[in-house]
């Protein structure tokens, strides 16, 4: 088994950070209200599930 990847901080405390292997992350802005369920859902089961955690995202501020 291969050994798990070291988290960036603690590289960075390592001082073993390389400018070359770092990935810039895209910045997405958050949503304010929760938005309607996808068209490409494919019934009310699925719909009503999106609700629901559309809903606890959006109160977390998670949902982008």
């Amino acid at each position: 088994m291969s050994n798990s990847r070291k988290p960036h901080n603690l590289k960075v405390i390592d001082g073993t950070v390389q400018k070359c292997r770092e990935t810039e992350g895209v910045e997405l802005p958050l949503v304010d209200s929760v938005p309607p369920a996808p068209d490409w859902l494919p019934n009310t089961h699925a719909v009503n599930e999106w609700q629901r955690l559309a809903s606890v995202l959006t109160a977390n501020r998670l949902l982008t």
